[in-house]
């Protein structure tokens, strides 16, 4: 009885620590706002981070490897950091026209893999319809698919968000029919969705965020990313 309160009381953590750790990240590839900027300087976004991995049961070398990632962030200064962001993000993920280094939504980045000539669309795609379709399936509706393709990492990510903190609930709440529908949920979407692109985009993100003159911060985050969907992929 002990051992199953125990494993029960670590999946729990495991939830709220991937719960809470998707929740960041999709604030992190978001437009970077004055928040995120002062998160990072002032150290919350480092505390915030390791303790999400922490609950996700990281290793003592995993989270220091993170801390350190970070810690260059809390010697800048808030406004210089947000400009650089703004300016990284732009440059990496909103280029105009086609020539985008790194896409941020999951269809075009899946078509530019599959054929670097082809010209993607953002909007109405096969790969969104089917995001839509998943999260109505889950009671989530998305207010800003006509502006805002669904189908962005920060989405993907606050979906994930939803997910996770929904099973962490129905694990604390002891209701095992509602645990095992929101793992069924995590599992479709982890393996038609995260698994498509994920561990591709952080490591396309990794390899562009070298190239130019702004965006090398988006290396630490892919980084930080790259692990976060290894998590991912093992939990589904």
């Amino acid at each position: 009885m002990v051992a199953a309160c125990t494993d029960l009381s670590q999946k729990l953590h495991r939830c709220i620590g991937l719960a809470d750790a998707c929740e960041l990240l999709a604030a992190t590839f978001c437009f970077p706002t004055p928040e995120l900027a002062n998160a990072l300087v002032d150290g919350s976004y480092a505390s915030d981070c390791t303790g999400c991995f922490a609950d996700m049961g990281a290793s003592r070398e995993t989270l220091d490897s993170l801390a350190s990632e970070l810690e260059p962030f809390k010697e800048r200064e808030v406004q210089e950091l947000l400009d650089a962001l703004k300016k990284g993000n732009s440059i990496l993920y909103l280029a105009p026209g086609l020539d985008v280094p790194v896409w941020p939504y999951e269809s075009p980045f899946h078509t530019m893999r599959l054929d670097p000539t082809a010209k993607p669309s953002l909007f109405r795609t096969q790969i969104a319809l089917d995001i839509e379709a998943l999260m109505r399936d889950a009671g989530v509706a998305y207010e800003y698919a006509r502006t805002d393709p669904i189908d962005s990492i920060w989405n993907e990510f606050s979906y994930l968000s939803f997910l996770y903190g929904s099973l962490a609930q129905a694990i604390q709440e002891n209701n095992t029919d509602q645990a095992t529908e929101w793992q069924k949920h995590i599992d479709i979407f982890t393996q038609k969705h995260v698994a498509n692109w994920f561990s591709d985009f952080m490591a396309a993100s990794i390899e562009q965020a070298t190239k130019h003159s702004y965006g090398i911060e988006y290396k630490t985050f892919a980084r930080i990313g790259a692990l976060l969907t290894q998590e991912l992929l093992k939990n589904s």
